[in-house]
């Protein structure tokens, strides 16, 4: 079972010129952890063509307990390269961190849905992981309609255009 237990070790008796003919007795106490530290991840969409409209996204994390590794990689998507996204050494039990879009050869991540998972190892060598779903999308949107449609000829004011748009 998972838990503290204390481990009393005990040398025998040596010669008397060593302990003076004495046993010497140490307790220690060992923990036991086989759990998996659990995960969470959130990341949005993200569209890194530098526009100043969501080039860059903040990326929120919480994990059980402390640990000893922490990293990002993809597991789906228009290419397997991990996102550059720094996390610190050891991860606090929450904390937030920004991507900019970018893999690690720092380029942008090409358009398209991608599967990004946070894998953390704690000290015990447990691994637990989160995938999260996001999309890298830099196209801007396409007009597809105005209303009043181009070339109309109306007899009163305007008060509203209406525009659609093709995600």
């Amino acid at each position: 079972d998972d838990g503290v237990y204390p481990a009393q070790v005990e040398l025998g008796a040596l010669p008397d010129d060593i302990t003076g003919g004495t046993a010497t007795t140490a307790t220690v106490q060992i923990e036991v952890d086989t759990l998996a530290p659990s995960v969470s991840l959130d990341i949005g969409a993200v569209s890194p063509n530098g526009d100043a409209s969501q080039d860059s996204v903040t990326v929120t994390y919480a994990v059980s307990e402390a640990t000893a590794e922490a990293e990002f990689s993809t597991t789906s998507g228009p290419v397997l390269n991990a996102p550059a996204i720094t996390l610190p050494a050891t991860l606090p039990a929450s904390g937030t961190t920004v991507w900019a879009g970018v893999e690690v050869t720092g380029a942008a991540a090409p358009d398209g849905a991608y599967e990004i998972t946070l894998t953390v190892t704690d000290a015990a060598g447990n691994p637990g992981a989160a995938p999260t779903a996001v999309i890298v999308d830099t196209e801007a949107p396409l007009l597809t309609g105005l209303e009043p449609a181009a070339g109309s000829r109306l007899n009163s004011a305007v008060s509203e255009i209406g525009a659609s748009f093709d995600p």
